[in-house]
């Protein structure tokens, strides 16, 4: 009894497992067909841009913006076809595997059909009434009956079975021709949206080249850059301005000189991410663009898709893109200091979350990813601000 009782116990629990199994691969293909959905409508919309761009006199850095959130948007639909396509291989595998063993499981079945269908036939119709006219007693008659009651309850459930088969063949058959069909149609998505990235960096390389060849469109990029560069001075005083009325409103005093946790630990803070440092604070050469422009912070190179760090408790009162810098996160470490990680990849956090000391925010972008505004290739550019106004990184960060 207790063998009985734990073995339906392993059988309820191994269906109760499929299901949730199921349930889960249910949910995820969902979330996949979703965030799909609204890539497809993103790049729909962020193509029209582009196409409206193209006919305007618009800024250098928003055709640039527009032309890369275009680009970073293919490579995320071609990344989600690449795994659907993958999703849906494994599919059909698993259904041509089921379908050869269905067919050959329906094919043993019919042969033994066939064979008992080839012994009715010899013996004839009346061959089970002549079987019970020999039994010899009432003991054998019952004993000859129940045989024969048994091979034609077996004749019986073998019919169905293959009937059955049968059934699930063709259903298998018809899932398989729609799962072939989209297959083909993501694969077809898929070589489409991977064309449209190499025109997309044809787009950008043509753009770039016309800015570092012509002086007038080099000149125009300069200012624009330096524009960019007040918009987020701009930014950054303001919010400076709201936190100092916030607490004459509440009658406190702003802090004192040397107070602050990045004034105490000055030449110990944790770097943003482990990188080499390509670009210091000061006058640089830009990269990208040919040009002389100011670099308010650091440019960190590291591998692709590395974890961005706060480098100290704050709250987050920017994280978007922000035209001339990428995606960016803005935190406020209250008491005046503010940092900046821009040309992210990818970003975490969201504003107003309070953010802890070395907590992921961000990671850069994938091996496809070429900043906007410091230069070519991955990395991370990373500024600190002390009453809005710009300090070098490198005399707050620990030293390596």
């Amino acid at each position: 009894m207790q063998n009985l009782i734990k073995f339906v116990f392993i059988v309820l629990f191994h269906s109760v497992s499929f299901v949730f199994a199921q349930a889960q691969i249910s949910t995820q293909i969902e979330k996949e067909e979703k965030e799909l959905a609204e890539i497809r409508n993103q790049l729909k919309a962020t193509r029209a841009e582009v196409r409206e761009l193209k006919g305007k006199e618009v800024s250098l850095l928003e055709n640039l913006e527009e032309i890369e959130k275009e680009l970073e948007l293919t490579h995320r639909m071609v990344s989600l076809l690449k795994g659907k396509e993958e999703r849906l291989t494994s599919e059909v595998n698993l259904l041509e595997y089921e379908l050869s063993l269905a067919t050959e499981r329906m094919g043993r079945r019919e042969k033994i059909m066939e064979k008992r269908l080839r012994e009715i036939y010899k013996h004839g119709s009346l061959h089970d009434f002549e079987i019970l006219l020999i039994a010899r007693s009432f003991t054998d008659f019952a004993r000859r009956y129940k045989y024969l009651k048994l091979i034609a309850t077996a004749d019986r459930l073998l019919y169905e079975e293959i009937k059955s088969e049968r059934e699930r063949i063709q259903t298998q058959k018809q899932d398989l021709e729609r799962k072939l069909q989209a297959l083909s149609e993501v694969r077809s998505e898929k070589e489409r949206e991977e064309e449209n990235i190499q025109q997309e960096k044809k787009e950008k390389d043509k753009l770039l080249v016309r800015i570092r060849s012509e002086r007038a469109e080099k000149e125009k990029m300069v200012k624009e850059l330096e524009q960019a560069a007040k918009k987020l001075q701009r930014l950054i005083e303001e919010l400076e301005r709201q936190r100092k009325e916030a607490l004459a409103k509440k009658g406190l005093p702003p802090p004192r000189k040397g107070t602050h946790y990045f004034e105490i630990h000055q030449g110990s803070l944790p770097w943003p991410l482990e990188g080499r440092v390509i670009s210091f604070f000061g006058k640089k050469q830009h990269q990208k663009y040919g040009t002389a422009i100011m670099n308010n912070g650091i440019d960190l190179e590291a591998p692709p898709q590395t974890k961005v760090c706060a480098i100290g408790s704050a709250k987050v009162v920017y994280a978007d893109r922000f035209l001339g810098y990428g995606k960016m996160v803005l935190l406020d470490h209250n008491g005046g200091f503010y940092t900046l990680y821009s040309q992210l990849g990818e970003i975490f956090v969201y504003p107003g979350d309070e953010i802890r000391m070395e907590q992921p925010i961000g990671s850069l972008g994938g091996a496809f990813y070429e900043t906007s505004l410091q230069g070519e290739g991955v990395y991370l550019h990373f500024e600190i601000r002390q009453n809005g106004k710009p300090v070098d990184p490198l005399k707050w960060l620990r030293r390596r």
